[in-house]
């Protein structure tokens, strides 16, 4: 799961504004005088010009019997019904009636639906029913300018969705802001132009993000039994097709290690329907020092399908929901034979056929962040999957869960020390639990830089574990727009894993307190160096920098 973390300040968000007024551009309000309701009763031949309109309104009375609403699509009849209850039987002036045509639009508005109208239309009252007329916001029309990697018809087609009969101007906001947050767009600015009474143009302009994207990284957080220093390459390239899909690619490499990955994610439907497919293949070769003469080698491979759906989308929160399949095999050798080398496993080279099913929920306030994960993981008897006699050794049959979450918290600025404005408090927590012996695949590693800082990388596999860690980001340096150049971050790791049989494999327990720095010259580079002291000494310690809890990192975008 991405790192989590509140942002001091946020993303441009996109403007939705009405059209620049011009002398003939009507306005909302200017619609009650260009179209009117004429006076309920004609006026007379040689009546007084001069009448004021209280004179004229203050006329009529009437006691309706019913009000019946035209055009009406938001509202059900009982609800429109009881808006009007307090006023059938009762005497009304026609200043009365305008008050209720005011209801109404409120009602409207308070609804979200602020580019629809009320009127009230010229009728004869022999019957006692009171007929008002809406002109429901509608858009007519969406003009798309800017689009030149991704096609316009990507952006009408999620745009029709909020801009349905009638209108709902903060449904549209949302939609906005939405299309803002994609990965291939830097910003949109909408304008709502006006066409006549409930009627509209949406223009929508797009400043795109450059389709290609490099990042280059460099760190030690290998495992030492391949070569801890090590280095990254990820190239991206969005909307190969036009139709807002992304194609990347990424490579890892160490003194023993080849990893290779590719990845093509590409939408489904308007509802954000989404479907990635990837596809791994990698290999690991031990060289530290006491084991290279046992040439011990491992290859891996795997192929992924998913489907994703968001749920829930609002301006604080989003739920989604995701499933996939995967083929997963790994084999292993030693001095160039196959061999198996995890304990409780009799199949050399297994492999896994996993029905995956997670659930994502992220809530975002303007000091607090929070996101949750849950994977529920499905080995099944397929696709020549590795499946074994005996209950009690590991194969491809298993059921685990994989729980995550991931908590930031922006401190409250304290007057008397200004310069710790921008503190933040993170903790993230995993959870593992699994009903079966795992193959090494599916096991959950703890111990490095991505869990317990201060021990070698993948100190302990398990098949259960939790880890859990607190870490406070002091901002040391920042810039004239309050962005953090130089951040101190102590923290507290623990770490904890248990076999299914726990018979074969102690349970183990790691607990470390350190110090890390993070630098961010540029919005393009950054880079984290930690130090973390352990407090258990009778585990191996793996090469010189991790041997000291020393772990670094250094990420480049390119573009």
């Amino acid at each position: 799961m991405a790192a989590l973390a509140v942002a001091s300040t946020g993303l441009a968000q996109p403007i939705l504004r009405p059209a620049d007024e011009g002398p003939d551009a009507p306005t909302p309000r200017a619609m009650d005088a260009s179209a009117s309701s004429p006076p309920l009763s004609p006026r007379e031949p040689g009546e007084d010009e001069t009448a004021t309109a209280a004179d004229a309104t203050a006329s009529l009375v009437i006691r309706p019997t019913a009000f019946e609403v035209l055009g009406c699509t938001a509202f059900d009849a009982s609800e429109i019904e009881a808006l009007f209850a307090d006023a059938v039987g009762r005497p009304l002036t026609t200043l009365d009636l305008l008050a209720l045509v005011d209801r109404l639009r409120d009602h409207y508005w308070r609804a979200g639906f602020r580019t629809s109208e009320v009127v009230l239309p010229d009728q004869s009252l022999a019957d006692g029913v009171v007929r008002l007329m809406v002109l429901e916001g509608a858009v007519e029309e969406i003009v798309i300018e800017g689009a030149v990697h991704v096609r316009s018809t990507w952006y009408r087609a999620r745009l029709r969705r909020a801009t349905r009969t009638p209108l709902d101007v903060e449904a549209l906001t949302r939609r906005l802001e939405q299309l803002q947050a994609e990965p291939g767009v830097e910003r949109l600015t909408a304008t709502l132009v006006e066409l006549g009474p409930g009627r509209h143009r949406l223009a929508l302009r797009v400043e795109e993000r450059p389709p290609w994207s490099l990042r280059a990284s460099a760190s030690n957080h290998r495992s030492p039994a391949i070569g801890s220093l090590g280095g990254g390459l990820e190239a991206g390239i969005a909307s190969l097709t036009g139709l807002g899909d992304e194609l990347r690619v990424a490579g890892q490499l160490s003194e023993g290690l080849r990893d290779l990955r590719v990845s093509w994610d590409a939408p489904l439907t308007p509802w954000d329907t989404r479907v990635g497919v990837a596809y791994r293949q990698g290999r690991a070769d031990v060289v530290e020092r006491d084991f290279e003469q046992l040439d011990i080698q491992g290859r891996f491979e795997s192929v992924a399908l998913e489907l994703r759906q968001p749920v829930l989308r609002t301006r604080t929160l989003e739920i989604g929901l995701a499933a996939s399949g995967e083929w997963r095999k790994s084999t292993s050798s030693l001095l160039g034979r196959v061999d198996c080398l995890q304990l409780g496993l009799r199949d050399c080279t297994p492999s896994a056929a996993i029905l995956r099913l997670r659930s994502d929920a992220t809530w975002r306030g303007a000091r607090r962040a929070v996101a949750l994960r849950s994977t529920v993981s499905v080995g099944v008897d397929a696709l020549g999957a590795t499946v074994e006699r005996d209950a009690g050794d590991r194969d491809g049959e298993f059921v685990s869960g994989l729980l995550q979450l991931q908590w930031a918290e922006l401190l409250p600025e304290i007057p008397a020390a200004p310069w710790l404005d921008g503190t933040q408090l993170l903790f993230r927590g995993d959870l593992q639990l699994a009903s079966d012996p795992l193959l090494s695949i599916e096991q959950i590693a703890i111990g490095g830089a991505r869990s317990v800082r201060g021990y070698r990388q993948n100190q302990i596999v398990r098949d259960n574990g939790a880890i859990a860690s607190l870490e406070l980001r002091l901002p040391v340096w920042r810039t004239g727009f309050q962005r953090s150049i130089v951040e101190l971050a102590p923290f507290v790791d623990y770490g904890s894993g248990w076999d299914r049989r726990r018979a074969r494999t102690p349970d183990e327990t790691l607990v470390s307190a350190g110090l890390a720095l993070r630098v961010a010259p540029t919005e393009r580079v950054h880079g984290e160096l930690s130090w973390a002291h352990r407090f258990r000494d009778d585990l191996p310690r793996g090469d010189r920098l991790q041997a000291e809890g020393i772990y670094f990192e250094v990420v480049w975008d390119v573009f």
